[in-house]
């Protein structure tokens, strides 16, 4: 090879490289922007997913077929790469537009009903991305023809290609996570990432030979080899088995990702950590297999043996998974971890995250990177056909992954559970290799008898130990895993489903019940009379409308916020809640939220909160934002400028919108980001103390068009009218008891914030400060709720 192809080559690599890194920039971008669109809801990120992936397998074919037409795959390339820059330096201005698109079907009522708003998103998610994710697909078909200078060596060469492609996506996807969209914010993230991308072009077209062609020349009798010719069916099984193989490999990533985030305190650093993990391992895999090919002549009886360990290796998951609740019990602490490692605790952190998540994936994946250079070197064998044969191999297995992404999370985890939902997508790669070996008739018979009979021993003994799935360690934290769990609490409610694990459980020894989603314990039955009952959160900002009529709850937890919202005898009350498993758990705590869910003026809405506002025709007297866990993945977009603009276009005239905020869950400088990012929105924004809980202290903040004003005499009236007893639990017996919980309003807490940046759409803070904390939730929560009441002003001024 001449020096002048070496360099070329050479670029190529890095060209795959930034190509991948660029792909998963644009994807965790362009779903975030999307999201924002549509909701934060696992259904409309599903949606983005597969509109993305089917535009990369139509890129795929499409692009498979033009290479074998074209004799410019130079210029070709070159093309397809400044039409992404063009399309990706525009994303944000068409995020904006389709923002607007929305606000305007939503306002003509054009959008109403579950399956209108599901076809929306799926029209809105191909308008803005199949053309984008189409050129995308076509970039690793096209560099595959101008890298691969031999036919025989097409299948190393793709594994070296992928390689370079899969860890520039890992290091993408973690920079993203951790850097890109926190630092520097999502616009103007695509617009650096894509002028690097453009400095490059230049630099390729430079530097790069442009009187030699990238490829070597093929001799006519390259151009007619045919190496392990199979028979027709053995071939077309083989494209079958990639697809289905393409198919596990997604199902697997959500299956393992919604078990790792569970225990990683679902942050949005916890995602880019898991998500890297198993790109790293598809790179390890194809560069080792890359190296193999030169090695071996035999690629279909390794493709089996591949498949066949994929299934085993992810079946021995389930052991790891199993010790979950006992590994990672400290990582859902920044707390511990701080004790442990000192100053070196977020790092710790990382890395422990990390080692956890490679010592569930590292193997399997690593296995599924070998699985495209050995389909590559079995069935592409032919010169002239050889992109449009990869194109359709690699656009296949593309759809497979969307179709495997689709079904586990919306069907198979509902349905089977993670566990059993492991189990047999693990079968599913075992039959692949299972059946290959009795369609491989030109292998050794011996050979065939000997992985038949390892392959069904192994899996037979594997499936005989597996570990039990332990639904009250997997569901909960609120014990020390090491404790006498079984003997502590009683399981009565467990619901697992896209949006992730629900259950209620019960402390016998004081037969409180608690609820905890995602493994977080989100409310329990004693918080309730006296200074920390919850129901006050639902009826305190009632008191400050004159006559409210129509109310939002945002979030129905375990329906006690709810239930005192019903208590104020409102007419019509909506509450909008996504989680199915939550919904389903409120009726256990129906002693203590009055029946709730069966009021008659109370309507149940599953939708995501922010999605709902967004595009409801509805106005409301009063909306109230119920507790959200701050540092969730995708909470941030329940905080920002943006929303809280939504929520005000969602309002009467006069009305209003609190949100209540977990004081012993939120650092003081997330409080005061979202007290800056609130008052842009409502200059006339009081604040108040809510407590959940003797010991949870709650802020709230109520904003509307018009200055705090208090009618004595109207809100004195409101008291007499309400149910005596149930104000005397709550502590509000009087209107003066009321007016206690009062902070300040309006310009009072200028100066307190005057530093504080903003929480918006575009610069999503929250979500990735708020992680970082490290004081106790009790230390916290007496911090922050001491810097609030050290604001208390006179209450007197807005009374008339």
């Amino acid at each position: 090879m001449s020096k002048s192809l070496k360099k070329n080559s050479t670029l190529i690599l890095i060209l795959s490289f930034y190509s991948g890194f660029y792909c998963l920039v644009l994807e965790m971008i362009w779903s975030r922007y999307l999201q924002l669109v549509f909701g934060v809801s696992i259904y409309a990120v599903a949606t983005v997913i597969t509109c993305f992936m089917l535009g990369l397998a139509v890129g795929n074919f499409i692009f498979g077929i033009i290479c074998d037409k074209s004799k410019k795959h130079r210029s070709l390339l070159l093309l397809i790469i400044v039409g992404i820059l063009i399309l990706g330096a525009l994303s944000p201005l068409i995020y904006s537009k389709l923002q607007e698109l929305n606000y305007f079907l939503s306002s003509r009522e054009l959008m109403n009903g579950f399956v209108s708003k599901q076809l929306f998103r799926i029209l809105i998610s191909i308008l803005f991305l199949l053309i984008p994710t189409t050129l995308l697909g076509g970039i690793p078909v096209i560099l595959l023809r101008i890298y691969n200078s031999d036919i025989e060596k097409i299948g190393k060469d793709s594994g070296t290609l992928y390689a370079a492609n899969t860890i520039g996506s890992a290091i993408g996807a973690f920079l993203t996570g951790f850097v890109f969209i926190r630092f520097c914010g999502l616009k103007e993230s695509v617009w650096i990432l894509t002028a690097v991308y453009l400095v490059f072009t230049i630099v390729f077209i430079l530097i790069s030979d442009k009187k030699e062609n990238l490829k070597q020349v093929i001799t006519p009798e390259k151009k007619s080899v045919e190496k392990n010719h199979f028979p027709a069916r053995l071939n077309s099984f083989l494209i079958i088995c990639f697809g289905l193989s393409g198919f596990t490999s997604l199902a697997y990533e959500v299956f393992w990702t919604k078990i790792l985030v569970l225990f990683f305190r679902d942050t949005v650093y916890d995602f880019a950590i898991v998500l890297s993990t198993f790109l790293f391992g598809l790179f390890v895999g194809s560069s080792i297999c890359s190296f193999v090919l030169r090695k071996i002549k035999d690629s279909l009886r390794l493709f089996i043996l591949v498949e066949i360990l994929i299934g085993i290796f992810s079946l021995i998951s389930l052991y790891f998974i199993a010790q979950l609740p006992f590994m990672a019990y400290n990582l859902q602490s920044m707390t511990k971890m701080m004790q442990t490692f000192g100053d070196s605790y977020w790092l710790m952190s990382i890395i422990l995250r990390l080692l956890i998540s490679a010592l569930i994936m590292l193997v399997p994946t690593i296995l599924f990177g070998f699985t495209l250079p050995l389909i590559t070197n079995l069935l592409v064998r032919n010169e002239n056909s050889q992109s449009r044969k990869y194109g359709l191999i690699t656009g296949l297995n593309t759809v497979g992954s969307t179709i495997g992404s689709l079904l586990a999370g919306f069907i198979l985890i509902s349905w089977l559970g993670i566990r059993l939902s492991i189990i047999s997508t693990a079968i599913i790669n075992i039959g692949i290799g299972v059946m290959l070996l009795f369609l491989a008739r030109n292998t050794e018979l011996r050979w065939r008898k000997l992985i038949l009979s390892l392959t069904a021993v192994g899996t037979i003994v594997i499936l005989m130990f597996l570990p039990k799935w332990d639904k009250l360690r997997m569901s909960t934290n609120i014990l020390d895993p090491n404790q006498n769990v079984e003997q502590l609490l009683d399981l009565k409610y467990y619901h697992e489903d896209a949006t992730g694990i629900t259950s209620v459980s019960e402390l016998k020894p004081t037969k409180q019940l608690f609820l905890s989603t995602g493994r977080i314990y989100i409310q329990n039955t004693s918080d309730l009379k006296g200074f920390g009952d919850h129901r006050r959160l639902g009826f305190m900002p009632l008191f400050l409308h004159p006559e409210p009529k129509r109310v939002l709850a945002v979030g129905l937890g375990a329906g006690i916020t709810l239930s005192g919202i019903v208590g104020q005898k409102i007419p019509k009350i909506d509450c909008v809640e996504i989680s199915e498993g939550v919904i389903g758990a409120a009726p256990y705590f129906s002693e203590v939220n009055n029946h709730v869910l069966e009021q008659k003026n109370v309507h149940i809405i599953r939708e995501d909160g922010r999605n709902y506002i967004a595009t409801t025709s509805v106005k409301y007297d009063v909306i109230i934002a119920d507790i959200f866990f701050p540092m969730s993945a995708g909470s941030s977009d329940l905080f920002t400028v943006e929303y809280f603009d939504q929520c005000k276009k969602a309002l009467n005239p006069g009305g209003i919108v609190c949100q209540w905020l977990p004081a012993h869950q939120l650092s003081l400088q997330s409080m005061k980001i979202i007290l800056k990012s609130f008052k842009s929105v409502f200059p006339h924004t009081s604040i108040w103390v809510g407590m959940a809980g003797e010991s949870v202290p709650v802020i709230g903040f109520i904003g509307s068009s018009e200055p705090l004003a208090i009618n004595r005499t109207s809100l004195s009236d409101k008291f007499k009218k309400l149910d005596q007893h149930v104000l005397s639990e709550i502590e509000l017996i009087e209107p003066d008891e009321l007016l206690s919980f009062f902070i300040c309003a309006d310009n009072d807490s200028d100066d307190f914030i005057k530093n504080a940046g903003l929480n918006t759409d575009n610069n999503p803070v929250i979500e990735f400060i708020n992680p970082l904390q490290t004081d106790t939730f009790t230390k916290q929560g007496e911090e922050n709720l001491q810097a609030f009441i050290n604001l208390k002003t006179d209450i007197f001024r807005f009374v008339r």
